[in-house]
């Protein structure tokens, strides 16, 4: 389960290092690292 977690966390934090379709209006917003709990909510099309 903790393993689970932590590859998915690991590939949201890869998928924050590419730009999606919302990107440039996310940017103002929040830096390109934002904490795991943001990241569910603003890279929803990151499938695990």
């Amino acid at each position: 389960m903790m393993k689970d977690y932590q590859q998915a966390k690991e590939r949201l934090n890869k998928a924050a290092d590419f730009p999606h379709p919302f990107g440039k209006a996310l940017q103002p917003l929040h830096p390109p690292k934002t904490p795991y709990n943001m990241l569910i909510i603003n890279n929803s099309h990151v499938t695990f």
